[in-house]
This record gives C-alpha cells, sequence and structure tokens, in this order.
C-alpha cells in the first residue's frame, strides 16, 4: 500500500471517530456498503473523487487534508449552510434506538409530513 493511500484511511478512520460516527452509518447515508468504507478506512480502496468530497463535507475537514495535502483539517469556507444542531441531535438520538424502534419513528415523522401537507393545503 502507497503512503497516500494509507493517510486517506488514516484520516477518514480518524475524522470519522471525530464526529462520532459509526461506520454503519455514514455507509448507509452514502449508499454504499460497510465493507466499502471500511476498505476506505483500511486504505485497500480507493476513494472516488464525489465520494469523497461527500465523506469531507460530512466529516466537515477539507479534501486536501483527507488526501495528505495538507496538515490543516480545516474546510474551505462555503456558501452552503452548515447542518443545525437539532439536526445533529436528532441523529444521534435515532443513533440509540433499536432497529424496531427506529422504524417507529420514520412512521411518525411520515405522519407529521403528512399532517404538515393536509395543513399547507388548508391554506392554500
Amino acid at each position: 500500500m502507497d503512503d497516500s493511500k494509507k493517510i486517506l484511511g488514516e484520516r477518514l478512520k480518524k475524522a470519522r471517530e471525530q464526529k462520532g460516527l459509526k461506520q454503519n452509518r455514514v455507509a448507509r447515508t452514502l449508499g454504499i456498503h460497510n465493507s466499502t468504507l471500511a476498505k476506505y478506512e483500511s486504505g485497500d480502496r480507493e476513494v472516488d473523487i464525489d465520494t469523497l468530497k461527500k465523506l469531507a463535507e460530512m466529516y466537515e475537514v477539507s479534501v486536501d487534508w483527507l488526501s495528505g495535502h495538507t496538515d490543516d483539517p480545516t474546510p474551505p469556507p462555503t456558501k452552503k449552510s452548515e447542518p443545525d444542531d437539532l439536526e445533529s441531535i436528532f441523529f444521534y438520538e435515532l443513533e440509540q434506538l433499536s432497529d424496531e424502534d427506529k422504524r417507529k419513528a420514520l412512521d411518525h415523522i411520515r405522519y407529521l409530513r403528512y399532517l404538515a401537507e393536509q395543513e399547507n393545503k388548508k391554506g392554500k
């Protein structure tokens, strides 16, 4: 394994852990298999640029830092708004639930969305 793959893998894992995220959650969010993410982190598989950009955004670090081109992990300024604290708290709390309770939470969220849509129709 060359040094660049090793550095990238180590930094991917470090950034994920610093965000307090589990591999399975990150993989699910990206729409990839958990084993693929594990191979990225071990340096056994090359990360495509689109996935690398998504990981950098998710971990709030720069692509240059992940790939070992700089020692400064600070992402470049962006016009896109950062996720709010409520979203972070929501995903943290969701991660603590069992699969059955996650399904119940999803059903409840869908019901709340349905109510909101009905309310919006009344307002028009």
